[in-house]
């Protein structure tokens, strides 16, 4: 019968941890493709910079308005945190997680 309790725990721990790592990858995902959009912005600055030679005034005016529109590719996710904020938390509730079942697995233990 302690046996089976025992399996059970360590059944648990590893369904959690898992679950927590599954969750940790999707967040990863959701951020590297989250970022496209602004790092695709981003080339496009450095690319007209770098192909013009010539400035005129308008040609200076449009690079300007490009660069202020790069604040526009900023990707939210349900509009409450950008991806940097949500690959933050994300890290945080991974480690919290592994800190939970490292505990868990020590109060088992003593039983």
């Amino acid at each position: 019968m302690i046996n089976n309790n025992s399996t059970n725990n360590n059944l648990y721990v590893a369904y959690v941890y898992n679950l927590g790592i599954f969750s940790f990858l999707q967040l990863i995902i959701v951020a590297c493709y989250g970022n496209l959009p602004t790092n695709i912005c981003r080339d496009l600055i450095r690319t007209v910079y770098e192909n013009l030679e010539q400035w005129t005034l308008h040609e200076w005016m449009c690079f300007m308005e490009l660069k202020r529109l790069r604040k526009e590719f900023i990707v939210s996710i349900f509009s409450m945190y950008s991806v940097r904020q949500s690959s933050l938390l994300a890290m945080l509730g991974f480690a919290l997680n592994y800190i939970v079942i490292l505990l868990q697995t020590e109060n088992f233990s003593k039983d």
